[in-house]
């Protein structure tokens, strides 16, 4: 005897949301803050004008 087999469909809510707006705003914060942080370094070892800015000494 051969039965047919229905495909369950879940009705309820999906808990996982990808698109969050406190998701969104750590993502990009937590991007910019790492940008920020690679261009100050970049800036501290590279431009000796910005390096005795910050410390009072020649590079």
């Amino acid at each position: 005897m051969l039965v047919e087999s229905k495909p369950q469909v879940h009705q309820g809510k999906n808990k996982l949301n990808p698109f969050n707006l406190q998701l969104v705003i750590m993502g990009t914060g937590l991007i910019g803050l790492n940008v920020f942080l690679m261009s100050f370094i970049c800036f501290y070892f590279l431009n000796p004008d910005f390096h005795s800015l910050l410390t009072g000494k020649p590079l």
